[in-house]
């Protein structure tokens, strides 16, 4: 729940930075009222950790374009990035888009420009590089492998969301 309503604040945040008041409270208002976003924030679902960490991301990189401290924002821009793609990679479609930002934002001072978007990439390969390792010394592949599994619990006969590696790979690849 505690992660649903850092969530909250952080869709409060941005939109209010990007419109008005009235429409961050209508926006805090629809994130915070959403039946599925209720429903999966009490229980462990990896959703809501998506959601967290991807709506984190676009919160720091907002907050680089006004900061005055943009290394610091960026390497911390840089590390949930790369937690959101842990998370989920398809949110690595994103990351172009918000670089291309950058250089457009800061195309007076190209060196500001490329000192950002390079702590932004190396943090969020710094961040990703404990799991390629892993996956290259067990798979001898760099792949990502980490998924939310959902395993049967046999005492209870319920269901569970769990982190759990899981092998992606046949032996044919």
């Amino acid at each position: 729940i505690f992660i649903s309503l850092i969530t909250c604040l952080l869709i409060y945040r941005i939109s209010l930075r990007l419109f008005n008041q009235r429409v961050a409270i209508l926006a805090l208002l629809l994130v915070g009222l959403h039946p599925g976003l209720v429903y999966y924030s009490v229980r462990l679902h990896s959703l809501v950790l998506d959601t967290f960490l991807f709506t984190l991301s676009i919160f720091l990189f907002m907050r680089i374009l006004d900061s005055q401290k943009i290394y610091r924002d960026a390497i911390f821009c840089g590390i949930s990035f790369g937690l959101a793609l842990l998370s989920r990679t398809t949110i690595g479609v994103f990351l172009p888009f918000a670089l291309l930002v950058f250089f457009l934002k800061f195309r007076k001072d190209r060196l500001v420009a490329y000192t950002v978007v390079s702590l932004i990439i190396i943090t969020t390969t710094l961040t990703l590089l404990p799991l390629w390792v892993r996956n290259y010394l067990v798979f001898k592949k760099v792949k990502q492998v980490i998924y939310l599994k959902k395993m049967r619990c046999k005492k209870r006969k319920t269901e569970r969301f769990l982190w759990q590696p899981i092998c992606i790979f046949s032996s044919n690849n």
